[in-house]
């Protein structure tokens, strides 16, 4: 189960508490006084944690929210396998999921809306929609982006190779690894508005699990003879 946590916060000076809360002492500039005299005040931040309710998932899959705390999309239920959810050569290319996406509006529950198919929750989301992946017959693998409000999926990238891993950068930017179908090495690709940059495996080393920082510079994970190494 997975619990919704709303967390308001609010800032109070020197005064009594009204509800029962966390509090962490901060301590204040102190106001300059008339003639030179200095005053030394407290000040308190509250916060309050408020249950939302719990949602299912499948105990194994972490689920997605939006940046802005509007949704959140959890994998609700899926046979996927550990080669599988590693987009390996044994990947499987019959897979059955189910997503379930709910809108987080406190007192005023809304009914889920939910996405099933071959579909595996991705690793990223924006205040548009949020990634999901999926293993197709021939081997390969597609990146979809399936939209928060009408559910809607725009597929970004479906082709010949195993695509996996995809994230959201700033400014329309965003990243993957792929292999081919029949490949264990993995290239990074950047998707840009002014083009695509690929950064080709070599035959000892395999680019996996790219991120964006809060910059937007991009990282990922090189695997080199069973060693992994930020790059």
């Amino acid at each position: 189960l997975v619990t919704l946590l709303l967390l308001p916060t609010a800032i109070g000076l020197g005064g009594c508490e009204q509800e029962r809360m966390t509090e962490s002492r901060l301590l204040m500039p102190p106001p300059l006084q008339p003639g030179g005299d200095e005053m030394r005040r407290d000040g308190f931040l509250r916060v309050a944690i408020e249950p939302l309710g719990e949602v299912s998932n499948d105990g194994f899959t972490l689920p997605l929210c939006s940046p802005d705390g509007r949704f959140i999309a959890v994998q609700a239920m899926s046979n996927a396998d550990w080669p599988t959810l590693t987009a390996g050569p044994e990947q499987a290319r019959a897979v059955r999921g189910r997503i379930v996406i709910y809108e987080v509006l406190p007192g005023r529950p809304q009914p889920p809306g939910e996405v099933a198919g071959p579909y595996l929750l991705g690793r990223g989301a924006s205040d548009e929609g949020f990634l999901v992946e999926s293993p197709r017959e021939d081997g390969s693998r597609a990146i979809g982006l399936v939209r928060w409000d009408d559910r809607q999926i725009e597929w970004l990238i479906e082709d010949s190779f195993v695509n996996a891993f995809a994230v959201l950068g700033p400014r329309g930017t965003w990243a993957y690894s792929r292999r081919p179908v029949d490949g264990r090495g993995f290239e990074l690709v950047i998707e840009r508005p002014e083009g695509r940059m690929v950064f080709s495996t070599g035959r000892d080393h395999s680019w996996l699990l790219p991120r964006f920082d809060g910059d937007g510079n991009l990282f990922a994970l090189r695997l080199t003879d069973g060693t992994l190494a930020m790059g």
